[in-house]
């Protein structure tokens, strides 16, 4: 049976000489904890140099094109927050929803492979057919 747990336990910032020793669970949770702060260079921080992330309407390849995507999340956000409902670390897929803003409502999966301490893909996936 996959483990459950909230995803707002306490995790390690990357870029640290023990950057590849993290647990992929552990990458996650630190990526979690930068999007909950906003922090878009912390949210890329954490992606492999040639890592991809897909959504349902583009996808953006290596971690210079991630760190721009994530640079414009505050700015549409607008206001609302992104609240983490459930984390199945043996899967590394985290439910969320939207909070405020013109999202609000918006509920998804994001789905994350890690390899030696970095995300080499996040695949997001949304229960309705809009995007914010």
């Amino acid at each position: 049976m996959p483990a459950a747990t909230s995803p707002c336990a306490p995790e390690r910032r990357p870029g640290g000489a023990d950057a590849a020793d993290r647990t992929p669970v552990e990458v996650v949770r630190s990526h979690l904890a930068a999007v909950r702060a906003l922090d878009a260079p912390a949210m890329a921080a954490d992606y492999a140099p040639d890592a991809l992330l897909e959504r349902p309407d583009r996808c953006w390849q290596g971690r210079a094109e991630i760190a721009a995507y994530f640079a414009t999340v505050p700015a549409r956000l607008a206001g609302g927050r992104v609240e983490f409902t459930g984390f199945d670390e043996d899967r590394l897929e985290v439910r969320w929803r939207l909070v405020g803003g013109p999202g609000d409502g918006l509920c998804g999966r994001d789905r994350y492979e890690v390899r030696a301490g970095r995300i080499v893909r996040q695949q997001v996936v949304l229960d309705g057919a809009v995007d914010f």
